[in-house]
């Protein structure tokens, strides 16, 4: 929070007025605590956070200190907090409330205002005025020696030894040379703070100085303000109080903060610390406030170097196609910096770090409190000159010059005992003050100041830095040649009168007076007038003020003619960074990629790398001079008949003016700067730049073979583009790993976990990140050829070492037929990787392209991979035709995949001795990988398995580690670039591991690893057979739990046709892995069955799968025995196992054991509280068998157990309320404002129904229910769930009238119909005789393939988690029907007396296959007569 500056509490009443300038200043400073920073709760407090042990911010080995300029800003955001001043927690514990101050003021109030200009004038020797140009511009409110000395004297309180202001100083020496000899009865208290003010001194380490400064405070001096006597009369001094630290020991704290602030950090700490020193009535001295004001300034110099930056960022991002090249933009001057809504359009992404930045005005503090210390102190003389270099600097960088103009007053007039002193005139204070005219375009007040320099050089008044400096924090350095760096002199002592000089010449060039700046420039290089001889920190500063006032010409003049001059005047780097920029935001590309160009084989130690942001402006305006370019190509093309337009070039010796019209002059200069990206950026630009920019080559590529370039960039320039960034990717990546194993053999390596790992997976999956989005971005845009599609995949391959991508393999697929183009070898083992790849994919392939396919040489491809894929895709009968041309052998692999049960024909069996699919496929499809490297190797000897690579790989499987299996899968495929492969174990473990996450590409890819890795067992038969098993397992886990069911089947089959038996964990995984088949039930049951009669052991896994099923499927019986079994088997159930069971006697009605076992599962020692078996139970008591008290027993034990209510449970509570009879309407409208106040639960459909339906069916107030459907925000749309509550109470109510509406307004919001919605409409239409009406919304719905369920009926349902499994269905997707659509529209027909209808309708659900079950409830509601048994009832889902 924001350190509140305690009140004056000095000893000497004089100091009043002193006191309030320096409260009012440091007040209003916008520094905030953050958790780190010191805690002035009193300096006894223990909340205090000094450097304590615990703290973790500075103590804590995850601090890493603030690193950049903008880091504290955002901490800047909170204002003034009261309660932080331990004298206002006293007040307002006894009742008191003070009156609150002008906290904003940066001034003293008017009456001290008066009370000081009375002192200054009495103080004010006549005659002493300095008749200084700079000194004339100083506010008359502010020129205290102006004012009239017969002021009337005032009562001022001042004591009688005191008689005026010059007393001060003396009194000051006496007080510091008391508390070191021992004047007083304090001396020996002050005496024992040597000790720790030499530590502070000498140490370094920040978390120590803090720990120190807490110790002394707490320790040593505890202090509370409450404990103070007070004075005991008006206008007399307090008493003595209990001894306190020196000021010399306040001072050497303040210097060790100073001196350990890191580049960001807020000023909180100083500042607070400053605080306690005057709570604590200790005198502050000139050494206190240089440190506050030094500490003020340097974060006030950060904030602007901040938005400076900021605006240099909105200068690169104008770089863009719609930009004017003809209005470059230029940079916002300092008032425009800070007010200027420019900054915040151009940067979206940083307009809350600019409002903080622009709020974190510190400059107005320093400045009143250095005016309280130099004027109303007397400090003048005894401040250090950085000081006030500090504070000019400051006022230059922010345009103040009334702050200069106070500074330069008080700087004039110091003195010294002997006499006046002119050592204040160094250069560095003419420098600043010509900067801050610049920046406010005053050049006449710029030409004053340097006027008056030249002559105080003339007349020797000139010298260097005074003492005091080293003691204020880091040594002085000497300026370097380039004084504009980030860490610029502030006080040069060498080479400072160049700097004057430098500054006018920037003043000059920024006003707008280009030609003086030259004049100026020629004169020093002349050497006359006494003029300093330039270097090339000066032509830099001149090129960045020609390039910032719109001059690049001139600029990219000077800088030529600098460089054919060479030696002394060569350009420097911060020149080269100018000129690059300036070319780059003001479009003159051209010059820019010469200058570049030119810097190609440079390898001199002086030769300029370019920085990130010099790199980013050369390829954004190249890239923007491209698609420009392109853009006027392409609408020229469109346009043929147009006039031509002349070009507006005016560079007559350039090739591209050669061009008739603009257009084809854009064309050719997007020509060249495709040219300069490819023949130079992307293969030199690690060699040019300090640093890979692999982030920039990426992003470029990106943009280059995008549609932004077309016409400009051919296809085949586009792919040679990505073939070349995936080799870059590759060696990358090759690099990394190297830097891991290094190369030494397998057995020679031990695992230790180094940076270099993490450095390797980033490496490979940023990889093969970039390479993928390349690929999309070109497929996107381009269409290709064959050989093209060719290239791309074995790119892919290289980089990944695996199968082709799938937009390659997808463009060989579609181009190999028809293709007539000559095909190595190596090209059609690759496109038969291709088609497997497709294949597996289920991407459509048609008969041709098969065909095509078998006329490649058969014994180098992959032909039983494509031919599996194909039957699964197409047919058997289609494959078989297709790729009948490869031969009899392969007609009868395609004849033997057609088998009745693969666990009888093991026609897909594999081969647990070779480790492959089949013997013989494993000398075919897996001898080599799908591309064929620079180096022939076989399997063997190009891989091997290291156990190094095992452990790194199993990482992610380690308690309490950070590595993620998508981890382990970048590691593992960096290893394999340089042949290093897991166990298969690991593989397997792996592969688990990402099916879970739905990774079925890359479970694929380590599928096809694996086969490599046992193929390197071939010396180890046994470990090769079992570990072909635990591979297979490790798919079918995978594979289910990703939901490819029909792929897990298949390796479960290979599993049981070569006599072993999937794990239970593998049954598991396939029975959980069931849905949207009629009856999931029956098909988990007979997994389960067939897992008993392979004997595989049964654990709990298995168990809750199928006792799940049973259970959702009302299959209560099954569900017990197999609950039973369970535990006869020695399993504990868990509370999974109790949720389902108990799930199951709910459905069916019976409470009496659902109860029991309830009570059963909270009894068990290892229970752990869930939410749906409570939520299970309160379903029961709310829909099954409502009965309200019972409802709430089970939701307050869920409470009690500190379970957090789901949504799920909000939905039924309210229609515990809204929906049990008596209905209670203001408890259900209770249970929704709780609702609203959880934040952990959001609001969803289901809520809003359960409000509609209570108010439409259960009150039965139809305009209430409306009412509340019409008031849902609009930030909470209601979806399928809400209107169908809606129709069920417009259904109730009979009016069928408002359907439309209301129909319109959920097709209007996106909102999918639903079954259920459909059979609410059909019994409402022919409730109210509109038979055809409700028939025609039977008709429009669809039927689900046979054997299936129906889908999109569910989107807004929560399970008994409250989790939502929506997923976006468009509004025009069909609505299947569910078998209620069928109940309900045999009732309409019943209902209209239409029994023959009725009966077909039966005969066709019948043939949909069915449940016996489901058909049979229906067939039940029609009589042997044809008539309706029972009457309609509201069809609602599950």
């Amino acid at each position: 929070m924001l350190p509140k500056l305690a009140t004056n509490l000095l000893h000497l009443n004089v100091q009043r007025a002193a006191a309030a300038v320096q409260n009012g200043a440091l007040r209003s400073l916008q520094t905030t605590h953050h958790g780190g920073s010191l805690n002035w709760a009193g300096a006894g407090s223990s909340s205090s956070g000094w450097g304590s042990t615990g703290g973790a911010k500075y103590s804590g080995k995850l601090y890493q200190g603030y690193t950049g300029a903008g880091r504290a800003i955002t901490h800047a955001n909170a204002g003034p907090d009261e309660t932080e001043d331990p004298r206002l927690l006293s007040l307002q514990r006894r009742g008191i409330v003070p009156r609150r101050g002008r906290a904003a003021s940066l001034a003293p109030s008017s009456a001290d205002m008066r009370i000081l200009k009375h002192f200054i004038a009495r103080s004010q020797p006549s005659g002493t005025r300095h008749n200084s140009s700079v000194a004339r511009e100083l506010p008359s409110e502010l020129d205290l020696a102006a004012q009239e000395a017969s002021i009337p004297p005032m009562r001022t309180g001042l004591r009688k030894r005191s008689k005026s202001l010059s007393a001060l100083p003396e009194m000051r020496v006496r007080t510091a040379r008391a508390e070191v000899e021992g004047e007083d009865e304090g001396v020996d208290a002050n005496m024992r703070d040597y000790e720790s003010w030499n530590t502070l001194r000498n140490s370094e380490d920040a978390a120590a100085i803090r720990a120190e400064i807490h110790r002394v405070r707490t320790q040593v001096y505890p202090f509370n303000i409450e404990s103070q006597e007070k004075p005991k009369g008006k206008g007399k001094a307090p008493i003595r109080r209990a001894p306190q630290p020196s000021t010399a020991w306040f001072n050497g704290a303040l210097n060790a903060l100073y001196r350990t602030r890191t580049p960001g950090q807020p000023v909180t700490d100083v500042v607070r610390l400053y605080n306690d020193m005057l709570a604590r009535g200790v005198l502050p001295d000139a050494n206190t406030y240089a440190v506050v004001i030094a500490v003020l300034c340097e974060r006030d110099w950060e904030v602007v170097r901040a938005l400076q930056a900021l605006d240099t960022e909105r200068i690169r991002a104008s770089i863009t196609v719609d930009a004017d090249p003809n209005k470059p933009v230029l940079p916002l001057s300092p008032s425009e910096i800070l007010t200027s809504s420019e900054l915040q359009n151009a940067l979206p992404q940083h307009t809350e770090t600019i409002r903080l930045l622009r709020a974190e005005i510190h400059l107005p503090a320093a400045l009143a409190l250095f005016h309280a210390a130099a004027v109303f102190r007397g400090f003048a003389r005894n401040l250090p000159l950085a000081t006030f270099a500090r504070l000019l600097r400051g006022c230059a960088a922010r345009g103040e010059r009334g702050g200069a103009v106070r500074v330069w007053e008080v700087l004039e007039k110091r003195d010294t005992p002997g006499g006046p002193s002119k050592s204040h005139y160094v250069p560095a204070v003419f420098r600043h003050l010509i900067a801050t005219y610049t920046s406010a375009r005053d050049i006449g007040g710029a030409e004053e100041v340097f006027s008056e320099w030249t002559k105080a050089a003339s007349r020797g008044e000139i010298t260097g830095i005074g003492p005091g400096l080293a003691f204020l924090g880091p040594s002085a350095r000497a300026s370097r040649d380039d004084t504009e760096s980030d860490e610029a002199a502030i006080m040069a002592s060498s080479g400072g009168e160049r700097d004057v000089w430098d500054e006018m010449v920037v003043a000059y060039a920024v006003c707008g007076q280009g030609a003086r700046a030259i004049q100026l420039v020629e004169t020093m290089m002349d050497g006359q007038n006494g003029a300093p001889k330039p270097t090339a920190a000066t032509f830099s500063r001149m090129i960045k003020a020609f390039c910032d006032a719109g001059d690049v010409g001139t600029a990219y003049a000077w800088f030529e003619r600098l460089r054919g001059m060479g030696g002394a005047y060569t350009p420097n780097l911060f020149a080269w960074a100018h000129i690059v920029t300036a070319l780059g935001s003001s479009g003159h590309v051209r010059e820019m990629n010469a200058l570049v160009s030119s810097l190609v084989g440079d390898t001199s130690p002086t030769a300029f790398k370019m920085r990130h942001a010099q790199v980013r402006v050369i390829v954004d305006a190249n890239l923007v001079a491209i698609e420009r370019g392109a853009a006027q190509l392409r609408a020229a093309q469109s346009q043929p008949t147009s006039q031509p337009v002349p070009s507006s070039s005016k560079r007559p010796n350039h090739a591209a003016d050669m061009a008739v019209t603009e257009h084809e002059r854009q064309a050719i200069l997007a020509s060249e700067s495709v040219t300069f990206l490819l023949n130079t950026i992307l293969p030199h630009l690690p060699a040019l730049s300090h640093a890979h920019q692999s982030g920039i080559l990426r992003e470029l590529a990106l943009r280059l073979v995008g549609p932004g370039t077309i016409g400009i960039v051919s296809d085949d320039r586009a792919v040679n583009l990505v073939v070349d960034r995936a080799r870059a990717e590759v060696a990358a990546v090759k690099a990394a790993a190297m830097g891991v194993f290094g190369e030494q053999h397998q057995q020679s390596l031990t695992y230790h976990p180094n940076p270099s790992e993490d450095i390797m997976a980033i490496t490979s999956r940023a990889a093969g990140a970039a390479i993928h989005e390349l690929l999309t971005a070109l497929y996107a845009a381009r269409r290709l050829e064959l050989g093209q599609h060719v290239r791309l995949a074995r790119a892919w391959c290289e980089v990944t070492a695996g199968v082709p991508h799938h937009l390659p393999a997808r463009g060989i697929v579609d181009t190999l037929p028809g293709s007539q183009i000559e095909l190595s070898e190596a090209d059609w083992q690759l496109i038969a990787e291709a088609f497997a790849t497709s294949l597996l994919s289920e991407v459509p392939v048609t008969d041709a392209a098969l065909a095509a396919l078998s006329k490649g040489p058969v014994h180098v491809m992959n032909w039983k991979d494509v031919a599996r894929g194909a039957v699964n895709v197409i047919g058997p009968e289609r494959t078989r035709v297709a790729m009948a041309e490869m031969g009899a052998e392969v007609v009868a692999f395609i004849d033997s995949l057609v088998a009745p049960s693969p666990v009888e024909t093991g026609s897909v069996a594999g081969s647990p001795e070779t480790g492959f699919t089949s013997a013989e496929e494993g000398e075919v499809a897996h001898a080599q990988p799908a591309y064929i490297p620079q180096e022939q190797h076989s399997p063997t000897s190009r891989y091997h398995i290291d156990p190094l690579q095992s452990k790194f790989i199993d990482e992610y499987t380690l308690p309490r580690t950070s590595v993620t299996p998508l981890d382990s899968f970048a590691r593992f495929q960096a290893g394999m670039h340089i042949g290093r492969l897991p166990a298969p174990e690991s593989i397997g473990r792996l592969i688990n591991a990402l099916g879970r996450l739905g990774a079925v590409d890359k479970v694929q890819f380590l599928y096809s690893a694996a086969q490599r890795a046992l193929a390197c067992l071939e010396n180890d038969k046994a470990w090769q057979a079992q570990a072909w098993f635990q591979i297979e397992d490790q798919m079918v886990i995978a594979l289910a739990h990703a939901e490819r069911p029909e792929a897990a089947a298949i390796h479960k089959s290979r599993i049981i046709a070569q006599g072993g038996a999937p794990s239970a964990d593998a049954y598991g995984a396939l029975i959980a892995g069931i849905k949207n088949t009629t009856d999931d039930a029956h098909v988990a049951r007979e997994l389960f069955e067939e897992a008993r009669k392979l004997g595989v052991p049964a654990n709990i896994f298995l168990y809750n799968t199928v006792i799940s099923k049973a259970a959702r499927a009302r299959k209560a019986e099954y569900a017990l025995e197999l609950f039973h079994e369970m535990r006869a088997a020695g399993l504990r159930p868990t509370s999974v196992t109790y949720g389902a069971i108990i799930g199951a006697c709910c459905r069916v009605g019976d409470a009496e054991t659902a109860s029991y076992l309830f009570a059963e599962m909270s009894s068990m020692p290892n229970f752990k509280p869930r939410v749906p078996p409570y939520n299970t139970m309160m379903q029961f008591f709310v829909h099954t068998k409502p009965n309200r008290e019972r409802c709430l027993d089970y939701y307050q034990a869920m409470v009690d157990a500190r379970v957090q209510p789901s949504a799920h449970t909000y939905k039924l509570l309210l229609d515990c309320y809204g929906t049990i009879e008596p209905v209670d309407l203001a408890s259900m409208e209770d249970v929704f404002k709780r609702l609203q106040q959880d934040r952990s639960v959001p609001i969803q459909g289901g809520h809003w129904a359960a409000l509609i339906n209570a108010y439409g069916c259960a009150a039965h107030n139809l305009e209430r229910a409306l009412s509340a459907f019409d008031n849902i925000p609009v930030h909470a749309q209601p979806d399928a769930v809400t209107y169908e509550a809606l129709f069920n109470v417009i259904v109730t109510h009979h009016r069928t009238d408002l359907v439309p509406q209301y129909l319109k307004r959920m097709s209007d919001a996106g909102v999918h119909m639903t079954a259920y919605i459909s059979n609410l409409l059909i019994k409402g239409y022919a409730a109210a005789g509109h038979l055809e009406r409700a028939r025609g919304v039977f008709e429009s719905m669809v039927d689900p393939p046979v054997g299936l369920a129906a889908v999109h009926n569910h989107p807004g349902h929560s399970g008994q988690d409250g989790v939502k499994h929506d997923i976006s269905i468009p509004v025009g997707a069909p609505v299947f029907r569910e078998p209620s659509t069928w109940e309900a529209m045999v009732r309409a027909e019943l209902g209209a007396g239409e029994k023959e209808r009725a009966a077909m309708i039966l005969d066709r659900m019948e043939d949909r296959m069915f449940p016996v079950a489901v058909t049979s409830r229906i067939r039940s509601i029609m009589g042997d007569d044809g008539s309706l048994v029972e009457p309609p009832q509201a069809s609602s889902p599950a």
